[in-house]
């Protein structure tokens, strides 16, 4: 019964889930030093990125969190190191580039970036002014 209700929800998920079609979702690796993003020029300091963020149309890459520390890890994962590649236009074909880019020496991994919806607002009467 419990394999038939994870299967159920993983399918529920995978079938409902939502994903940008216009973003990537990458992971630069942790061997790769001295990374950076020239604010000019929109381009990276690693020429097999920028040669391949060129083939794929790519207008940007930023930090997907830019306030994360380069304490703020999770074992060998530092939350510094995740960055978006902002696609031209939306593609339908967001997989194959998903796959082209994680293909990359310099990325560890590369994914797409979901939508996430709030589904829950609390019944709390001071809710509105927390911000």
């Amino acid at each position: 019964m419990k394999k038939y209700l994870f299967t159920f929800l993983f399918l529920a998920n995978f079938v409902f889930g939502e994903s940008y079609s216009d973003r990537l979702l990458v992971y630069v690796d942790n061997s790769v030093t001295g990374f950076a993003i020239d604010a000019n020029t929109g381009r990276t300091s690693l020429e097999e990125l920028n040669q391949e963020m060129d083939n794929i149309e790519a207008t940007a890459i930023y930090q997907w969190l830019p306030n994360a520390r380069p304490t703020d890890r999770d074992h060998d994962i530092y939350l510094n190191r995740y960055y978006v590649i902002q696609l031209s236009s939306s593609r339908v074909d967001i997989d194959d580039l998903v796959e082209e880019v994680g293909s990359l020496e310099s990325i560890l991994t590369s994914e797409t970036m979901p939508i996430f919806r709030p589904t829950y607002i609390p019944n709390d009467p001071y809710w509105n002014q927390q911000w």
